[in-house]
């Protein structure tokens, strides 16, 4: 019951034997955040600005060398996906009589960074848009 492998005979039998393992402590961990900041999200981008500090400690508690990253998507800026019309795309937001930034594919806003308050700015700082149709882009922003 051998089997020949370069010349030799070797006999394959099964084997058992135990073992141990246990996670790696403080194993790099790097979270890039990528968010729909269409209107209809506007409620989640704030929850995540509130949550940002326990987003921060949940991590910790996984590993202490963590580190965050953050982008956002739209949709195409093209019709279908949003209007044309010069002031809408100037202000897509313009029928909330909201002002709100130019839709876009995909803006990359924070290299991946150890500064969980960078992370938590960017995320203040980084306003919502507009698109005509329910399904966003966060297959073109993944790519």
């Amino acid at each position: 019951n051998g089997t020949i492998f370069n010349g030799l005979i070797i006999s394959v039998e099964p084997h058992s034997f135990k073992f141990t393992y246990r996670p790696a402590k403080h194993y790099p961990l790097d979270l890039y955040y990528l968010m729909d900041l269409t209107w209809s999200m506007k409620d989640d981008r704030d929850t995540l600005v509130n949550m940002g500090d326990q987003l921060a400690k949940a991590l910790a508690n996984l590993t202490e060398n963590y580190r965050l990253g953050f982008g956002s998507f739209i949709d195409k800026p093209i019709m279908p996906f949003m209007q044309t019309e010069a002031h809408r795309q100037a202000n897509p937001c313009i029928s909330e009589r909201e002002v709100c930034e130019p839709t876009y594919g995909f803006r990359h806003r924070l290299q991946i960074t150890k500064n969980t308050d960078k992370f938590i700015e960017k995320l203040k700082t980084s306003n919502v848009s507009a698109n005509l149709d329910n399904l966003e882009g966060g297959l073109d922003a993944l790519m």
